[in-house]
């Protein structure tokens, strides 16, 4: 006879896999290509094509 434990461990890993596989394809179309850096050196800042200029801050970590 299967416990409710076995049942419920059961039903938790098919529920993830059932999830993970549809929102899988729709979450990986939104994702940004990510930045490749070659160095480690701080970049210069994006300055913007229109509207107010600004001054950004760096902070260091």
């Amino acid at each position: 006879m299967k416990s409710r434990r076995d049942f419920f461990a059961f039903a938790g890993i098919a529920g993830g896999a059932l999830a993970a596989g549809s929102v899988a394809r729709a979450a990986m179309v939104s994702l940004p290509e990510p930045v490749v850096e070659t160095s480690a050196a701080t970049r210069p800042p994006l300055q913007p094509t229109a509207g107010r200029p600004y001054r950004p801050v760096v902070t260091l970590n």
